[in-house]
């Protein structure tokens, strides 16, 4: 068991080692990040944003830019929403690879448990 923050619950490893959130639990999304040497998180959240940087050389400096970022948020309906956006330097503003849609307050047997809308290039953030 790998403990979170102190106002989260206790994460559970499941049979293929991955961390799964305990049943009946009111958070909506999990993240989990290696970062080797450097240590690891797991935590559960009711949303989450997640930037990844990487490290560019733009006008003779060098920086960590945010290429991607993952956006979590529980909606008025009460579906779970992820967006994937793609982020460069040169772009007004950023891109959205996917969205992702659950509905687990409502799900029932016969509905699709996750909805995957990609994106075309002209799909911009809004």
């Amino acid at each position: 068991m790998i403990p979170t923050q102190t106002n989260r619950t206790l994460q559970v490893s499941d049979v293929q080692g991955r961390e799964t959130m305990p049943p009946n639990d009111h958070l909506k999304f999990q993240v989990n990040c290696d970062a080797g040497d450097h240590g690891q998180l797991r935590v559960g959240s009711e949303s989450l944003v997640v930037n990844v940087g990487q490290r560019i050389v733009r006008d003779g400096r060098t920086e960590i830019w945010d290429s991607i970022v993952v956006k979590c948020s529980e909606e008025p309906d009460g579906s779970c929403i992820v967006h994937v956006l793609l982020c460069n330097p040169d772009w007004e503003e950023p891109m959205q690879l996917a969205c992702l849609r659950s509905y687990p307050d409502t799900g029932s047997p016969s509905q699709v448990p996750l909805f995957c809308h990609l994106t075309s290039e002209g799909d911009r953030w809004r």
